[in-house]
């Protein structure tokens, strides 16, 4: 865990400690797990350009700034 925390750079390991071992947030983790896996995501970063009307573009993985130009360029088309 101190390895990690030095790599995200987070400010109070002892609080982030706590908070994490307190499992405090597990069921909003759960929640946004399963959603993801509802709609397909199984990685990170994804993200989803969503347009009334339109279906949503995904973009998965980081990826360069083209790729959004690319997407949102694409949602404004169709």
């Amino acid at each position: 865990m101190m390895e990690f925390a030095k790599n995200v750079q987070i400010p109070d390991l002892m609080k982030f400690s706590e908070c994490l071992d307190s499992q405090k947030y597990n069921d909003v983790v759960t929640q946004n797990n399963q959603l993801a896996k509802s709609l397909g995501i199984n990685s990170t970063p994804t993200f989803l350009l969503i347009t009334e009307g339109k279906d949503p573009v995904g973009i998965v993985g980081a990826q360069p700034y083209h790729s959004f130009q690319e997407a949102l360029s694409q949602l404004q088309k169709s």
